[in-house]
């Protein structure tokens, strides 16, 4: 009988339970509770702004500001890059509810999409970044995020302030790309390739796909209001 039992234990798989850490209750950054966790994890970060620049290393893990992104900020200092994805993450690879800011490198100021990456940017802020090359809020280089739910505006770059597509088919649906700005050309979208999939967008000067429009998103300033006419 016991030999049975120890038999029996052997031959159950073990079961992984995802795990819940916590920044900054349990990890001082949100980029050190990103190498402690394994697949499946999420990573919840409380309210506050955490000068850091995050890698995902390839991790299917979801990091999440818990009270969105009006509260919860990851600025970048200049320093490259704000959040990179450049290990081949898929779209359970997730990034949600952040201000995405400060961001400066060649390309890809606040996000960056490298090496066949397709993670999930959800309910994002993407603004005030740099690039002084292609894609000041984010550059997909050869990556296909799916960009849902975000604002993407007064970012800045060579060509692509907004965004940028070198190769690949990003899905970006519900999204606002507003005052975005380029040196060269397209503030707001540049695909190169053309394989983008851009849908149920409000982009400044408009951009094609279903459902996409060109109307004032109506940022206003806190204490600001808004006339009818669109205009502060």
């Amino acid at each position: 009988m016991l030999r049975l039992f120890i038999f029996l234990c052997l031959a159950i798989p073990a079961v992984c339970v995802a795990d819940t850490l916590n920044v900054p209750g349990d990890y001082g950054t949100i980029q050190e509770a990103i190498d402690a966790a394994s697949e499946g994890d999420t990573v919840q970060v409380e309210a506050g702004t955490y000068m850091e620049n995050i890698d995902f290393m390839g991790k299917a893990i979801t990091v999440t500001g818990v009270d969105g992104a009006g509260s919860t900020f990851i600025d970048g200092g200049s320093l490259g890059s704000v959040v990179n994805f450049a290990f081949a993450e898929g779209n359970d690879s997730v990034l949600q509810g952040f201000t995405i800011t400060n961001g400066y490198g060649g390309d890809g100021g606040g996000v960056f999409c490298d090496f066949f990456a397709e993670p999930t940017l959800r309910n994002l802020r993407i603004t005030a970044n740099e690039a002084y090359s292609y894609g000041g809020g984010i550059f997909a280089k050869q990556g296909s995020p799916v960009v849902d739910t975000c604002e993407v505006d007064d970012n800045t770059a060579w060509n692509g302030g907004g965004m940028e597509c070198l190769g690949l088919a990003p899905v970006v649906t519900n999204c606002i790309f507003w005052d975005n700005k380029a040196g060269n050309a397209f503030p707001e979208i540049y695909d190169i390739a053309g394989g983008m999939v851009v849908t149920y967008c409000d982009v400044l000067g408009g951009y094609p796909g279903a459902g996409n429009i060109n109307a004032n998103p109506g940022f206003v300033a806190p204490g600001e209001s808004i006339d009818t006419d669109g205009t502060l």
